[in-house]
């Protein structure tokens, strides 16, 4: 069995990385938060590549690619600071998906709910997943474990975990929301009042688009932390005291060959946790759910862990400079504070893991 990045996937990953490295510079993440706005054209030139239908199948004008893509996707997204609500749009998408389609996903159209019968009663559901893979309007999901959807004042349309089995959907002008501030400051936490009926339930499979954010974050988390190695171990190369560079202080080399092992620790976890949830269907279906849920909790806990510290051991060793916002670092910063406590913190998929033992 291949358990290898094939070549296609990576010329993938290294394509998406060419588009931020020219559309998503650290100027323009900056003119983003700033002024409160998207990157002018990079949502279309995301929507351009495919990368916003990786779970539609081909049939339906996607990729029909899986959660391994995906983490090479978010990965690079971590590193760019990518102000773009991708993880969670791509998470909506995989259920609409797995809703119109069943074999992509563990959910369909009609689902079990206590003794109840969920259909879908939203004949629009086709357009609107249309419109979500081809840039025309942005989705945003709550997960099972909180009441908040990031980029809210971005979504047109929000996918809202109201039980374990299944979501609503309801459009933005059918709900009320309550916007918070995040240090990450694109990001806008939203608190969604709405009213379930039997009108807005779609089905889907709430704990499978969990475990697809989960990683999707963990990713996040690897390449915001790569990112933040990268530039410190630069600066430390160059920033001089008493004549020598700071980096050849054993103390500081510690550091750093602390964080890079915390982040070659993650990797293989991350990716083995995006292989389980793709190869879900062909694992031994007595095993699988807990199988997957602890591929998934145990690299979220270690990316998280591996963001963590990339953040304050960079801070650390770039010194009160990094406490400026005129310093790009920050950017990174407050991405691996916010992505290790997105869809779960360590501490929640640590617990996690602990119960199902």
């Amino acid at each position: 069995m291949q358990f290898e990045i094939t070549s296609d996937q990576k010329l993938f990953a290294d394509t998406f990385r060419s588009l931020l490295e020219a559309k998503c510079s650290s100027d323009d993440v900056r003119k983003s938060w700033e002024e409160g706005a998207p990157i002018e054209n990079l949502w279309h030139e995301i929507s351009e590549m495919g990368a916003l239908s990786i779970f539609a199948s081909e049939a339906d004008g996607g990729l029909g690619l899986s959660e391994v893509e995906m983490a090479l996707l978010m990965e690079e997204a971590g590193r760019a600071a990518l102000p773009e609500p991708f993880l969670e749009h791509t998470v909506a998408v995989s259920i609409l998906a797995s809703i119109l389609s069943p074999s992509l996903g563990n959910s369909n159209s009609t689902k079990k709910s206590g003794d109840k019968i969920i259909k879908n009663q939203i004949a629009e559901l086709p357009e609107i997943f249309e419109k979500a893979i081809s840039e025309e309007i942005i989705l945003s999901p709550t997960n099972i474990n909180s009441e908040y959807v990031a980029y809210g004042n971005r979504a047109d349309f929000f996918l809202l975990a109201h039980r374990p089995d299944h979501f609503h959907l309801l459009e933005k002008d059918a709900v009320t929301l309550h916007t918070q501030k995040s240090i990450d400051e694109p990001r806008n936490p939203t608190k969604v009042e709405y009213d379930p009926s039997k009108e807005t339930a779609v089905g889907g499979d709430p704990a499978l688009a969990f475990n697809r954010g989960a990683v999707g974050a963990a990713a996040i988390c690897l390449g915001t932390a790569q990112k933040l190695l990268d530039t410190t171990v630069e600066y430390v190369k160059e920033r001089k005291q008493f004549g020598t560079s700071v980096g050849t202080q054993q103390a500081v080399k510690h550091h750093l060959a602390n964080v890079a092992i915390s982040i070659e620790h993650a990797r293989p976890n991350v990716y083995a946790a995006a292989w389980h949830l793709a190869c879900r269907d062909d694992l031994n279906a007595g095993e699988v759910a807990g199988e997957v849920d602890k591929a998934v909790s145990s690299a979220k806990a270690l990316a998280s862990d591996a963001a963590n510290l990339a953040a304050k051991q960079a801070l650390q060793c770039h010194g009160a400079i990094a406490y400026t916002i005129e310093n790009d670092l920050n950017f990174w910063m407050k991405q691996a504070w916010v992505a290790a406590n997105s869809w779960g913190n360590s501490a929640f998929h640590l617990n996690r893991i602990s119960n199902s033992l």
